[in-house]
């Protein structure tokens, strides 16, 4: 049988501009990846963080059209969908966020960063989420407003994957992002 016309009319993917994407979500909730490499981590964080509400992304200029088709897969078409803005100076953009007052927080298990699960977060948000074997760049880390990290339960020297990370982060946040703006309905 032979189909009787397009299936689908697709175009190059396109990203927007920073500055474009924090004008669109005045008070957004946002997260900045910085250093996911695998085109499949990349998809499924893309897709984790699509269901748990972000607005939008900012993506290091990288070249993923060449493992496009990988990435739609892995994140079940939430690449297409989400916002993404793709930056070259990471310094630039984060001094950009400063300015347009949007709290940063890095996700780094260090010895001052604080417990995920006990910290509040308010909009508009960028959460700092890092690769797997990098983890965020120290530039990054310095413009962070807050570091906070996933406690686990069992201290046993593993991390877990960036997808992983991603999702308890992600859906955290989001949760702690919905609760205060209950909490400020039912102030006013």
């Amino acid at each position: 049988e032979a189909f009787g016309g397009i299936a689908a009319e697709v175009s190059e993917r396109t990203y927007c501009d920073y500055h474009e994407l924090t004008g669109k979500y005045k008070n957004g909730y946002f997260v900045l990846l910085d250093g996911i490499e695998d085109p499949f981590n990349f998809g499924y964080v893309l897709r984790t963080l699509y269901t748990a509400g972000v607005d939008g992304i900012f993506l290091p200029e990288r070249n993923f059209l060449s493992a496009a088709s990988t990435v739609i897969r892995s994140s079940a078409g939430a690449s297409e969908l989400m916002d993404i803005a793709v930056y070259k100076n990471a310094e630039e953009l984060l001094t950009f966020l400063k300015e347009q007052n949007i709290y940063i927080v890095a996700t780094s298990k260090t010895v001052h960063s604080s417990d995920i699960s006990k910290t509040s977060f308010k909009r508009p948000l960028c959460i700092v989420i890092g690769g797997e074997k990098r983890g965020i760049n120290k530039t990054v880390s310095q413009y962070a407003d807050k570091t906070v990290s996933i406690v686990y339960p069992r201290d046993t020297g593993i991390s877990l994957s960036a997808s992983s990370a991603a999702a308890i982060i992600a859906y955290e946040v989001a949760n702690k992002l919905s609760n205060a703006g209950k909490a400020e309905v039912r102030r006013r």
